[in-house]
């Protein structure tokens, strides 16, 4: 019995990977469930023409379903968003960056509804000030902020969790 809690906590470990192609992110997020993780933080990034992506995930002891996409345009994202925040999921975290001459975002949505989530994107930095000052006032946490240049400035987009508290 001993052996079998160890082997389940070593299976759940926290684990990472980085300079992943959207080909292997895909495959990576596709074998976490099977081994009781999620993923919680999705970095990405453009470099020299290559999207490259970073990613940790975590243990999903309450085995809480989840959806992870990459590649989403605005509006891909948005009718996404849509439809699985009917379906009782949140937003965890998201990351913008641009692609094919487009900003596109990475996004992992969980099935749970202990508490809300809200995200914004493409704002210039006085937008995301104006933003992270109001959502603090209003009890919300920032979970992920990411940026990107998209050849006319910086855009930035952020993911809030409504759990209260000061931060």
């Amino acid at each position: 019995h001993a052996m079998t809690v160890l082997l389940l906590a070593l299976l759940a470990a926290p684990e990472g990977v980085h300079g992943q192609t959207p080909a292997g992110f895909d495959k990576w997020i596709k074998a976490l469930e099977p081994r009781g993780l999620m993923p919680r933080v999705v970095s990405v990034h453009a470099f020299g023409g290559k999207t490259i992506f970073a990613a940790v995930a975590d243990a999903n002891a309450a085995k809480l379903p989840f959806v992870a996409r990459q590649g989403l345009t605005t509006a891909e994202f948005n009718a996404l968003s849509t439809k699985l925040n009917k379906e009782g999921h949140r937003l965890d975290t998201v990351s913008t960056y641009f692609d094919a001459g487009a900003s596109r975002m990475a996004a992992v949505w969980v099935k749970d509804r202990s508490f809300g989530s809200s995200a914004s994107f493409s704002l210039d930095a006085e937008g995301l000030q104006t933003l992270l000052d109001e959502q603090k006032r209003l009890g919300a946490r920032p979970v992920s902020i990411t940026g990107h240049q998209d050849g006319k400035g910086v855009k930035y987009a952020v993911c809030f969790h409504q759990v209260g508290g000061d931060w």
